[in-house]
């Protein structure tokens, strides 16, 4: 199969050479580079036997990648971006699972910025009006990078700092199911934000997540079973959702 983004070649028997071939960016990562990166891995899957090894490089001899392709961000809607997320996030998971090991051959610098910046309140100290403020300045200085935010809830601000970084525009946020998790040197810090309560405020305010609440809800019962010794929280699980919720229009 022919690649628009990268060669493919067998220099040897069960040896993939893999070159990312965008020289004039520095192989700049985008949101075609990182489909096709999913097919070859993904296909890599399904054939175990075909390459012993992966051998991933870049073109040219000034970098191997420049990180993420800031002209392809420059512009681009909410929706596109969350899109290209989730491709970089299936990326990143067939490389990882793929059977064969995945050498890098480094050839030049290699940046790992241009994704997306994540600002963390993992003490959950901050209020929604420090956030606002914060998270509007890092919005501008950091553009066209997508941003994200990830709150925990200590003192029970969580979602409502999640709904202070609506107005500057961030629109992706890390969560876990049943308010699960912590930080190992953040002592007395609790869970992360609640999932199942994240994807409710959001869709009530109109905005939509894509997530199936009911089917979420299914699977969080499971947990009682799964995990008996944890401290599960959450208010939706519980009260359901109210009979005049409409999800947001997709």
């Amino acid at each position: 199969m022919r690649y628009n983004t990268f060669l493919v070649d067998m220099p040897s028997a069960h040896v993939t050479l893999v070159t990312l071939n965008h020289p004039e960016a520095r192989n700049a990562f985008n949101t075609e580079m990182a489909q096709e990166l999913v097919n070859l891995f993904e296909a890599a899957r399904l054939s175990p036997n075909a390459s012993r090894a992966i051998v991933l490089t870049g073109a040219g001899d000034k970098a191997f990648c420049a990180g993420g392709d800031l002209k392809e961000r420059r512009g681009m809607a909410d929706d596109h971006w969350q899109r290209q997320h989730l491709v970089s996030e299936r990326t990143a998971r067939a490389i990882a699972f793929c059977p064969a090991p995945v050498i890098g051959a480094i050839n030049g610098a290699a940046f790992g910025g241009g994704c997306e910046i994540m600002v963390a309140n993992t003490l959950g100290y901050a209020n929604p009006a420090q956030v606002r403020a914060l998270m509007s300045r890092v919005v501008t200085e950091v553009a066209p990078l997508p941003v994200a935010a990830h709150f925990h809830d200590t003192r029970g601000l969580g979602l409502a700092n999640v709904v202070a970084t609506l107005e500057p525009g961030i629109r992706l946020f890390g969560a876990s199911l049943a308010g699960l998790g912590g930080c190992p040197f953040a002592p007395g810090a609790r869970g992360n934000i609640n999932t199942e309560d994240c994807a409710f405020v959001l869709e009530s305010m109109g905005l939509s997540t894509g997530i199936d609440l009911d089917a979420l809800y299914r699977f969080r019962a499971r947990l009682d079973d799964w995990l008996p010794d944890e401290d599960l929280r959450g208010a939706t699980f519980g009260a359901g959702r109210p009979k005049t919720f409409r999800f947001a229009a997709a």
